[in-house]
């Protein structure tokens, strides 16, 4: 066995043990196009950018952009005909893409890697839902089964207040502000 042999048979071997996903991918490469891209602004705390990428199929993704000036405009009027007519399930190839035909309007930061972000986010989503499969598992798999929560208040009440009232909800953790921003955890026993 040569060289290059061996380094196609193990090279074939890890990316089958660690992409299973990609011999289903494989099934639906082609099948699928993108219709269409949307943004809408929810208004907040700030803007917040909801991207919605549509298939030829009646399937989407939904993906946030961080808030900022221009996002809308750019997603809707540079990056739509960037990723209109392409395979969903290119996604490092479509984020590239964008970036490249985004270049000289601040395609390594700013807003244009905000815009571009977002949209990978909604391709992301919509493989996941082409697939039946939940995204994380695309990405590598789950990194933890459960996830603690607590409950912060900006409330001005005494602390053993709102630790009482965070215990009263189900909250297992409440986290108290007691001088500038100092935070204090305290966890429930039991």
């Amino acid at each position: 066995m040569d060289r290059r042999t061996f380094l196609k048979s193990v090279t074939g071997a890890a990316a089958a043990g660690l992409m299973p996903l990609h011999r289903l991918a494989a099934k639906q490469k082609g099948k699928v196009k993108i219709r269409d891209v949307k943004c809408m602004i929810v208004r907040g705390t700030w803007d917040w950018n909801l991207i919605k990428v549509e298939t030829d199929a009646g399937l989407y993704g939904i993906g946030e952009a961080y808030w900022g000036w221009g996002v809308k405009d750019l997603v809707v009027n540079k990056l739509r005909p960037v990723v209109v007519g392409e395979d969903p399930l290119n996604v490092d190839k479509l984020y590239a893409k964008m970036l490249m035909e985004s270049a000289g309007a601040g395609a390594i930061a700013g807003v244009t890697v905000t815009a571009a972000s977002g949209v990978e986010i909604a391709l992301w989503d919509l493989a996941g839902r082409i697939l039946e499969t939940p995204v994380c598992n695309l990405l590598g798999g789950r990194f933890r089964d459960r996830i603690p929560s607590r409950c912060g208040r900006r409330r001005r009440r005494s602390s053993a207040g709102r630790l009482s009232s965070s215990r009263v909800t189900g909250f297992p953790r409440g986290q108290t502000q007691n001088t500038g921003s100092r935070a204090t955890t305290a966890t429930r026993e039991g």
